[in-house]
């Protein structure tokens, strides 16, 4: 009998069910909180849209500590489907981006960013995070899902940008 199987437990398939209709079906700030080992990083390998999927781009950002907001973008510019007139200026290649949200949203697609270990981020990275998230309802935006550690959930929870956000943001926590 082998010993490396693996049966996910019935409420992490829940939790991975609510996301994943949420992620298509809302446009809350959607986060993640658990100790380290509880599954936050499974869980976005198993929240990725299959290769077929026309209706969602799904941009997976993995936090190191100080990620700063240039290095942000340019890793988000990447995963998307095209990026011409980048330029070398942070205000060109933002710019940019939101011309590919904007193409995307013409085209039927929903853009995903997931951000793993999102508290390494820097102040700056998740200023720009919650913005993309946040533009208006009629401009393009993105789907923002952080994952993060439980410490992290109540800060972040407690912060003016994300009390801005009231009754627009969910929190799921991994046991």
């Amino acid at each position: 009998m082998k010993n490396n199987i693996f049966f996910e437990p019935p409420s992490r398939l829940q939790v991975l069910d609510k996301l994943k209709h949420m992620v298509r079906f809302s446009d809350f700030l959607l986060l993640v909180s658990g100790e380290k080992g509880a599954g936050k990083s499974t869980l976005v390998e198993q929240l990725k849209p299959d290769l077929n999927d026309t209706t969602l781009c799904c941009c997976v950002v993995r936090s190191d500590m100080g990620l700063e907001q240039e290095q942000l973008l340019d890793q988000l510019l990447a995963q998307l489907p095209s990026h011409d007139h980048l330029g070398s200026e942070y205000a060109d290649r933002l710019k940019a981006f939101y011309l590919q949200l904007k193409a995307l949203k013409a085209a039927g697609q929903k853009c995903l960013i997931v951000v793993d270990d999102a508290e390494n981020l820097s102040a700056s990275s998740l200023e720009l995070l919650l913005n993309l998230h946040q533009a208006d309802s009629m401009a393009e935006s993105a789907q923002l899902l952080l994952l993060i550690n439980s410490g992290f959930a109540d800060k972040l929870l407690e912060s003016r940008s994300v009390k801005l956000l009231e009754g627009r943001v969910h929190h799921l926590i991994l046991d």
